[in-house]
């Protein structure tokens, strides 16, 4: 988990060079699989350094978690990093035509609480 903190850390602070290689680490040491925070993060990382492919299979996997388990979210980032996820979804649907089968920008997140 320590890569995987220090990977968000960096890509707060839009140091996606140094992100992108935290979460390798995490990818290699830690198991995430149905962690969608850091498929996000891993995903958006790998975006703003214009890797598209990669960024959309990460992207993808996120996606398919929040579908399995609802659109949910615990705090004001979590709410903003999956409306941007979306977003980039999008944009890469539009400009690079990749999709996800059944993408839809629209979901309707909601507080964690709601959803108990």
């Amino acid at each position: 988990m320590f890569y995987y903190l220090k990977g968000v850390d960096r890509f707060k602070r839009k140091n996606y060079i140094s992100a992108k290689h935290f979460f390798e680490k995490a990818s290699k040491y830690n198991k995430f699989p149905d962690y969608d925070l850091f498929y996000q993060y891993y995903g958006q990382t790998l975006f703003y350094l214009n890797q598209i492919d990669e960024s959309f299979n990460h992207l993808s996997k996120a996606y398919k978690i929040c579908d399995k388990r609802g659109w949910d979210y615990e705090n004001d980032r979590e709410y903003n990093l999956t409306k941007d996820t979306l977003e980039l979804l999008q944009y890469i649907k539009e400009v690079h035509n990749l999709e996800i089968e059944g993408f839809i920008k629209e979901k309707r997140l909601k507080p964690k609480k709601e959803s108990e």
